[in-house]
């Protein structure tokens, strides 16, 4: 999973704020499916293991 950060220079008074904030932070989206997906993993291996528990 590849980051995508942006490069800024801090001589470029011009540039917004925002767009100087955004680029020090990477696509948490990319980041947010990771956990989603660990946490449903690690979810669905628990409860195999509960059911043959049962069993």
């Amino acid at each position: 999973m590849a980051l995508h950060i942006h490069i800024t220079h801090p001589d470029a008074p011009d540039e917004p704020a925002a767009d100087r904030l955004g680029a020090l932070y990477p696509d948490w989206s990319e980041h947010i499916v990771t956990i989603v997906a660990a946490s449903l993993a690690v979810l669905v291996v628990a409860l195999m293991a509960v059911v043959m528990g049962m069993a």
